[in-house]
C-alpha cells in the first residue's frame, strides 16, 4: 500500500474517531460512571419542563410570570457566575416554588478537562446556590449534556445524579425560532415522563428570549390540552418504581 494510502487511512481513521468521541459525549442517557436520567417510564401524563442558561433578568422573571399564571411549577438549571450576578432572581425562582439545578460555574464544556477543574465547576456553583437561600439537594445538568469519562466519575464520587433531557428544540429554540415552532417541536416529540429544555438564559452573553416566553405559553397551554400535567424535576424522579 502506498503512502498516500496509508496517510489517507489515518486521517479516515482519526476523522471517525472524533466523530464516534463526539457521538458518545452527546448520548442523553448514557454515561460510563454513576447515574443519569433523561426521562422516566412511566404511563402517567407528566413531564418535567426545564429551563437552562439562567437566571436572565428581565427574561426569567417574565417566565416566573408565565409559570405563576398558570400554576405550573418548573425546574431551573442555573450558571453559578450568573447566579453571583443576580442573586435576587434565584431568590425569585425559589421563592415560586420552583426546583433549582446546577449547570456549572462557567458553561464550558467539561470534556478533556482535569477532574480538579470539573469538580470546581461543580462546587463553586453549589455555594453560589446555598450563599443565593438554595436548600436541599442540588440537581446537576452539564452545559449541552456533554461529558466522556471524567465529569460522570466526579458526579459518581459526589454521588450526584445526572439530569439530562429527551426533549430539546435547540439550536434553533436558543437562537430565535418563532415561539409557535419551539411548540410543534415540543408537542412532537413529548413523551409522558419527558424531561423538556428550554432556555432563559444564554452561556456567552445577554439574549433577548421573548420567543422562548410566548414558546413557554404555547408549550404549557398545548400539553394542557393533551391532558399532560407538570412537575418539577425532583417530583418526577419520584415517580421512578
Amino acid at each position: 500500500m502506498s503512502e498516500a494510502a496509508l496517510c489517507f487511512l489515518g486521517i479516515a481513521g482519526l476523522l471517525l474517531l472524533v466523530l464516534a468521541i463526539d457521538w458518545f459525549s452527546k448520548l442523553r442517557s448514557f454515561q460510563c460512571f454513576g447515574r443519569i436520567v433523561s426521562r422516566i417510564k412511566t404511563k402517567e401524563r407528566v413531564v418535567a419542563l426545564t429551563f437552562d442558561d439562567g437566571p436572565n433578568p428581565p427574561h426569567t422573571e417574565r417566565i416566573l410570570a408565565v409559570l405563576n399564571d398558570r400554576l405550573v411549577k418548573a425546574t431551573f438549571f442555573l450558571v453559578g457566575r450568573h447566579v453571583q450576578l443576580y442573586p435576587d432572581t434565584v431568590r425569585r425562582i425559589a421563592g415560586a416554588g420552583h426546583a433549582i439545578g446546577n449547570h456549572s460555574y462557567s458553561h464550558r464544556r467539561l470534556v478533556f478537562k482535569h477532574h480538579r477543574f470539573v469538580r470546581r465547576e461543580i462546587v463553586l456553583t453549589d455555594r453560589a446556590l446555598r450563599r443565593a437561600g438554595v436548600a436541599g439537594r442540588i440537581p446537576f445538568r452539564a452545559p449541552n449534556c456533554r461529558k466522556l469519562l471524567v465529569l460522570p466519575y466526579v458526579l459518581s464520587t459526589m454521588d450526584r445524579l445526572h439530569v439530562s433531557f429527551d426533549v430539546l428544540p435547540s439550536p434553533s429554540e436558543y437562537y430565535g425560532a418563532p415561539a409557535d415552532v419551539v411548540c410543534r417541536y415540543v408537542l412532537r416529540h413529548v413523551r409522558p415522563g419527558s424531561i423538556v429544555v428550554l432556555h432563559d438564559g444564554s452561556h456567552d452573553r445577554p439574549r433577548d428570549r421573548s420567543n422562548v416566553i410566548e414558546a413557554t405559553k404555547l408549550v404549557l397551554d398545548g400539553l394542557t390540552s393533551a391532558g399532560y400535567r407538570f412537575v418539577t424535576v425532583p417530583e418526577l424522579l419520584s415517580l421512578r418504581s
